[in-house]
């Protein structure tokens, strides 16, 4: 007779589910252990496009530590993936015609050697908690501060394996709560394998497509291109309008003003991308029903895990 399925104990543990197939939880998986000798698989990927799907870049990197027929355990809704020694990153940016500008938008900075990324207060734990240590904060047992996995992609487009990354604290960081966003706190990923990106079309491509380089610098897209062919002569009125959608629980509309407002194509239209589009219609006003607007879409996006 075959063997009782095991079912998952308290605090998530490896089991094997009802139909027999064994399921391991990330944290329990190594991505940095060398395979036979021969160095970290997964490295020789860095720059190309992975695949769509988060599962395609985590299975890529937890290949190596997963017996046969074991399937890797872990939040799909998340944007950050904790392994045994280290942590997986997942940033989606915008395309240029959605906008650039957010309450709390990564930015490619030194044209592209390092990209910005807020992380949840209660996830940062004033820099001691787990995910923190994973991050290379809090003088932990991590071997290397360069223990953070980077993929990015622009919409719905493929993922783009961006290495390992050192993590680090901006010199000049709001306090948590003021942050854009809020509750937020402001991160620098420099990207370690930035000598072998500069190189490769697909991550030069990425960064191409979502900033203006100005005499060696990268620059954020004025205000005016965030609206180019929108038919609206009063940019406070739209905000407004928009915002009253949103305080009236009528975000699924505002989303579509909002899509209409950046020609977003309608095969990338979705929720994580509606709030983003919103956002960027939001970002500068000082309305206090603006403000109040952008502060409901951000607890309706952490809601959904989209922060």
């Amino acid at each position: 007779a075959p063997s009782t399925p095991l079912m998952p104990t308290q605090g998530g543990g490896p089991c094997i589910d009802k139909s027999g197939i064994a399921r391991l939880p990330s944290h329990f998986v190594s991505i940095h252990k060398p395979c036979n000798g021969s160095g970290v698989i997964w490295e020789d990927v860095v720059g190309k496009n992975v695949g769509k799907e988060k599962r395609e870049c985590l299975e890529l990197l937890a290949a190596h530590s997963l017996s046969t027929g074991t399937r890797l355990e872990y939040n799909p809704r998340s944007g950050f993936v904790p392994f045994q020694d280290g942590i997986v990153l997942f940033v989606n940016m915008p395309t240029r015609h959605q906008g650039r500008r957010s309450l709390y938008s990564n930015e490619w900075l030194n044209e592209g050697r390092i990209l910005t990324w807020y992380l949840r207060d209660k996830d940062w734990g004033g820099g001691k908690s787990e995910t923190a240590r994973l991050l290379g904060f809090g003088g932990a047992n991590v071997e290397t501060k360069e223990s953070t996995v980077l993929f990015v992609r622009s919409g719905s487009g493929d993922f783009i394996c961006c290495g390992r990354c050192s993590v680090s604290v901006p010199q000049v960081n709001a306090p948590p709560g003021e942050a854009k966003g809020k509750n937020l706190v402001k991160l620098h990923l420099e990207l370690v394998h930035w000598d072998v990106l500069k190189e490769m079309p697909a991550f030069v491509e990425l960064v191409d497509s979502l900033v203006i380089k100005d005499k060696g610098k990268n620059v954020p897209e004025n205000d005016a291109d965030l609206f180019t062919g929108t038919i609206m002569t009063d940019l406070s009125s739209f905000q407004k309008r928009l915002a009253g959608m949103v305080v009236d629980g009528n975000v699924i509309d505002a989303m579509g003003s909002a899509f209409e407002c950046f020609k977003t194509d309608p095969k990338e239209r979705s929720i994580d991308v509606g709030v983003t589009c919103l956002k960027n219609v939001f970002a500068g006003s000082n309305d206090p029903d603006v403000i109040k607007a952008a502060e409901i879409l951000n607890k309706t996006a952490a809601n959904l895990g989209l922060l």
